[in-house]
């Protein structure tokens, strides 16, 4: 359980098993972020899904129950904090719409969003400004929108009396009150008080008294590491005497042995006593995505304060030296060859063809797989059939596009070499020169995957290597080994003493931090570095092939960024500003960078059980492209000499157009705590500066790519449904799912300025051309 304690509000965020509330006067409102949840109210049950909120009006005896894989927020506003307003709210009764559609509902969740969010910031300064803004708004709309009228009074209910006496109660409990004072508040003698009370609540007035210090007391214990006598003494408990033995009536165990369990790891010792309580962990980085994703859910509410950082840039003060960004181009893997024949994977590779610098498709299994047909002799003089006709489709298709083939060769093809690969290969190799001349042959690549057999017998690979080598024709053969998961050890690597490293065309490297870090132990040291991964595993390849000579050129075969571990955290959490800085930073000597074409394509060849959302892919399914495509269309426009760069921003020009990128580039780790992403920052204000223009009219292009401007989860979370989307709704989320583009002449004299907020890992990329 995440809980935040403040006398005027409550608020928990939890994974629930079940949790009874306690009678309170008090408006308690629930926000369900993820899951499903029943709430017992004034025994009438419920279901309440993502996305859905309930209130419990005062005095109301509810319970909530789940399956555990969900998470809520529970605001709680006692009744004191309600007549702050007006003398009739606290005896008001709200009842929001039901669904998540619902206007005044979708409100109420962004509020109480923004509420948790600024409560786990912690912020001593700015914090409660911020919660005490909103809690009114939230009072507002449920007076405005959700009021109803007070229900018949049920026997057994309190009087008004009484319920003001357990109010005061509520409020006071810390202090050294007596039922004289209680009595002397509503102007009647003790004795009748004491009478009336122990009528209506079925309790003496100094028994509830205790129940609600004890309350707190747990509360306080639960999740604080206050002495056990400041804690009683803060919740007006006398002595230490006293609040030992009432807790020990209660709870069955000391206050000491209660902590020590707590402080162990062991279940609640308090639990049954306290309505049999259960929750359950959750995801931090879950969390901040369902919590963001309230906030932004229909107008962006969010208004943080904080320092705007400026950054002024000089157009005329060039490097001494030309500085060009590297040009790569890419592969893009489809599993086997006939997978080309599918419709929807050609209109993908066209699409991807149009805005990337696109040069290979990569295949696996080209002769083991069944592409290829197997031969068998007819009666006729010309033969009719050809075992190649499914391949010759689908390499013909590529031919007309200009984009060569990648073939994926596995070590144990070489080195067993079952039913003549070789022979087998090369014949069919000979077939495409034949069909498609040898200038588009030539241009093919072929990559050997050094495996287990490999490093097992290096020797024997390495002979195997060499025969595929000169029965080849002139193509570029290339070898992907599989290096240590530390980037320190990589000079270890036997690769780099084998005399087969000189004859290769070009190495093949996988960096995949997700697959070498331990979320749970890393430091922050190590985390922190961990960001820069890619870039370290490719710079220390390029230091061990300089020290002997070598400038091989790199295939970044398999990478990425950090991520989760959960469908929703992955397709939720944007990464973009993640993506392009990563690509920026990668030296130039990675001349090739490859992708997965889909997100099935890649499971079907992997075995994936479920969708990998974390993966590299450019399209999800059919035409919907994922945010790593867009992040690539806006690398492209990088072109021309850089003026200045630096981690969060970069300039060049080309020609007579300038291109500014700035980005807001935030890694979450899932094993930190929420707050910790949150106080790391949550927008970048920023004031950016071009300096030394010419005087005239230009022509601003703005590309922005963020959350909510371009990508394609986003898109699939405003579609609710479980039953599927048909073509129309498919064809709308497709064109919402990319970068906003915005035109505009502005008159410059000396400079130019924009003023930004970006959210987190937003990508802004500016174009700036002097028009008059």
């Amino acid at each position: 359980m995440q809980q935040h304690y403040e006398r005027e509000f409550n608020l928990d965020i939890i994974n629930i098993v079940n949790l009874v509330g306690s009678r309170e006067n008090a408006l308690t409102i629930i926000s369900v972020l993820k899951g499903d949840v029943t709430l017992v109210l004034d025994e009438q049950a419920a279901r309440y899904s993502a996305g859905e909120l309930a209130v419990v009006n005062r005095n109301s005896t509810w319970r909530l129950s789940g399956k555990g894989d969900n998470l809520i927020i529970v605001l709680t506003l006692p009744s004191l904090y309600l007549s702050r307003f007006t003398s009739n709210l606290a005896s008001w009764y709200f009842k929001p719409e039901r669904g998540r559609e619902a206007s005044s509902s979708v409100r109420l969740r962004q509020h109480i969003a923004e509420v948790a969010i600024s409560h786990l910031q912690g912020n001593p300064e700015l914090g409660l400004m911020e919660i005490h803004s909103r809690l009114p708004l939230i009072l507002r709309i449920l007076t405005q929108y959700c009021k109803i009228p007070a229900p018949v009074k049920r026997a057994g209910g309190y009087s008004q009396r009484i319920e003001r006496v357990l109010e005061w109660m509520e409020t006071h409990y810390a202090e050294n009150v007596t039922l004289r004072e209680a009595a002397q508040t509503q102007h009647v003698t003790e004795a009748y008080l004491s009478r009336l009370f122990s009528q209506e609540v079925g309790d003496s007035f100094r028994s509830r008294l205790a129940d609600i210090r004890l309350r707190r007391v747990v509360s306080e214990m639960a999740t604080s590491n206050r002495a056990l006598y400041q804690i009683a003494h803060s919740c007006g408990f006398p002595d230490i005497r006293t609040f030992t033995v009432l807790f020990k009536k209660r709870y069955g165990v000391t206050p000491r042995q209660f902590r020590q369990t707590l402080r162990e790891g062991g279940s609640n010792p308090a639990s049954d006593a306290l309505a049999e309580d259960k929750t359950l962990p959750f995801s931090y980085a879950e969390l901040f995505a369902l919590l963001t994703g309230q906030a932004r859910d229909g107008e962006n509410l969010w208004q943080e304060s904080g320092a705007t950082e400026k950054l002024l840039i000089n157009a005329r003060q060039l490097p001494d030296k030309p500085v060009t960004l590297a040009k790569r181009r890419y592969v893009l893997a489809v599993g086997k060859l006939d997978e080309i024949l599918k419709s929807h994977i050609q209109q993908q590779i066209m699409l991807a063809r149009r805005q990337l610098p696109l040069g290979w498709i990569e295949v696996h299994q080209l002769i083991s797989g069944d592409t290829i047909m197997p031969d068998f002799h007819t009666d006729e003089q010309f033969p009719t059939w050809s075992r190649y006709s499914n391949a010759d489709l689908a390499i013909s298709f590529l031919h007309r596009a200009g984009i060569g083939l990648l073939v994926r060769i596995r070590d144990e093809n070489l080195l067993s070499d079952e039913a003549g690969y070789q022979d087998k290969l090369l014949a069919f190799i000979h077939h495409c020169v034949l069909m498609f001349g040898e200038e588009y042959v030539h241009n093919w690549r072929f990559i050997v995957m050094a495996g287990a057999e490999a490093q097992s017998d290096p020797q024997a690979f390495s002979a195997r290597f060499y025969v595929l080598r000169e029965r080849l024709p002139p193509c570029r053969i290339g070898l992907a080994w599989p290096f240590s998961g530390h980037n320190a050890r990589i000079g270890e690597c036997p690769l780099f003493a084998m005399p087969l490293l000189h004859d290769v065309d070009f190495l093949g490297i996988c960096a995949n931090p997700n697959e070498h870090i331990d979320y749970r132990n890393a430091g922050e040291t190590d985390f922190a570095a961990s960001t820069r991964y890619v870039e370290q595993r490719l710079q220390a390849v390029v230091a061990q092939l300089r020290a002997r000579g070598l400038q091989l050129p790199l295939f970044l075969q398999n990478w990425n960024t950090l991520t989760g571990d959960t469908l929703y955290s992955n397709g939720s959490f944007f990464r973009g500003a993640l993506l392009m800085k990563t690509l920026l930073q990668l030296p130039e000597q990675a001349e090739t960078l490859g992708f997965w074409i889909n997100s099935q394509a890649q499971n079907e060849v992997l075995g994936h059980t479920h969708i990998d959302t974390s993966s590299l892919a450019l399209f999800y399914d059919t035409v919907s492209r994922r945010p790593i495509f867009h992040v690539l269309a806006l690398r492209e426009r990088l072109r021309g000499r850089l003026i200045a760069w630096g981690e969060d921003h970069l300039i060049a020009r080309d020609g007579d157009k300038y291109i500014v990128l700035l980005t807001h580039s935030v890694t979450i780790n899932p094993w930190l705590s929420i707050q910790q992403h949150l106080l790391h920052g949550y927008r970048r204000h920023l004031r950016f500066t071009l300096d030394g223009l010419e005087a005239g009219i230009w022509q601003v292009k703005k590309h922005l790519f963020d959350q909510q401007n371009g990508t394609l989860y986003y898109e699939y979370e405003r579609q609710h449904t479980r039953y599927g989307r048909d073509d129309e709704t498919m064809a709308f989320i497709s064109s919402r799912a990319e970068p906003t583009l915005a035109l505009s002449d502005e008159t410059v004299t000396d400079s130019w300025t924009v003023e930004l907020q970006m959210d987190i890992n937003a990508i802004c990329l500016f174009e700036l051309r002097r028009v008059g």
